[in-house]
């Protein structure tokens, strides 16, 4: 533009003619429906499929079994095709199988347009099924071995294995007695055991004889095996037992008296990782009859007495990777 040179404004200009009323072409507004054409009809969105079973959180236990099937609403046409992916893997048309399930898997499916003039796919529907690492299942089992004492030319010790359970004798009985004593393991199941839970793992049961000095043990080594069907390994841990083997006076008590067991390290690792986790475990005893008592690492029994502990176990998160 350049600046006026006839007119009095900023620049020149010539009005435009004004527009005629013959020439407007007035709009009629109607509803919105009627305005639609009668041979059109907008496409519907099909539903999701439906999962039979679906996500959440799980144990290690469940998955070896554990399928979903999908199928469609009875809002969608029959037979309308559905795809699926497992962990972001190509998208693929579903038979109609179940589909396993693997410990931290997702599942994303949708309803398939048959005809995008009638239909739009519809949108994805997700399931994920996570494992709940941190519980544990099982069998205990228990081995006694390794005895020592303070004379190893006359210590007395016998072990004895059967199936899960074990069982060790020591020493040469005393002052009538006509056995040494003895320690007994009894094994147990477990199942649903989330990290950081005392359960239990057997029972020990302690007979305190009168054994000759000689004849005594002064230590001896459990070997604690957990076959772990939950999350499927075995491990097996090693726990030694101090026994303190009490000189008998009249003048003290029947506790003072009692002759004890004790776990010297009541802590382990786990050898293995797992799902990128370390795990300690720790054993503890428990409960005990009238014929002796029990502290978390100690099992008291009276002379020529014969009492049973509670023996039990706990898992814990470690906070680095256990040693090889």
């Amino acid at each position: 533009m350049e600046l006026a040179s006839q007119s009095a404004w900023v620049w020149d200009f010539t009005d435009a003619a004004p527009v005629s009323a013959s020439v407007v072409s007035p709009i009629d507004l109607v509803d919105g429906e009627a305005a639609r054409h009668n041979t059109y009809q907008s496409p519907n969105q099909l539903d999701p499929p439906i999962f039979s079973f679906p996500g959440g959180v799980f144990g290690p236990i469940d998955f070896p079994l554990m399928t979903t099937s999908l199928t469609n609403p009875p809002s969608n046409p029959l037979g309308t095709p559905i795809r699926y992916s497992i962990n972001d893997s190509p998208w693929q048309i579903y038979d109609g199988s179940p589909i396993s399930i693997t410990p931290d898997s997702q599942i994303v499916a949708y309803a398939l347009s048959p005809s995008s003039s009638n239909y739009f796919s519809s949108y994805t529907s997700t399931q994920v099924y996570r494992l709940n690492a941190n519980t544990f299942a099982g069998q205990s089992a228990g081995e006694f071995h390794g005895a020592e004492g303070p004379d190893s030319d006359n210590l007395v010790a016998n072990y004895v294995t059967n199936g899960y359970d074990g069982n060790f004798e020591w020493g040469e009985g005393a002052d009538g007695y006509t056995s040494g004593s003895t320690l007994g393991f009894t094994a147990d199941s477990f199942t649903d055991v989330a990290a950081g839970s005392l359960f239990r793992l057997g029972t020990l049961d302690y007979f305190n004889s009168t054994i000759t000095l000689a004849s005594q043990a002064t230590s001896v080594w459990l070997a604690l095996e957990l076959n772990l069907t939950t999350p499927g390994l075995i491990e097996t841990f090693h726990y030694e037992f101090t026994i303190e083997n009490t000189q008998n006076l009249a003048e003290n008590t029947a506790g003072q008296n009692a002759d004890f067991v004790r776990i010297d390290n009541p802590s382990n690792s786990f050898s293995t990782m797992l799902n990128g986790q370390a795990y300690g475990f720790d054993i503890q005893f428990g409960y005990v009859g009238t014929d002796g008592f029990a502290t978390l690492d100690q099992f008291h029994v009276h002379e020529g007495a014969s009492a049973q502990a509670e023996l039990w176990g706990s898992f814990s998160l470690a906070d680095s990777v256990p040693s090889s």
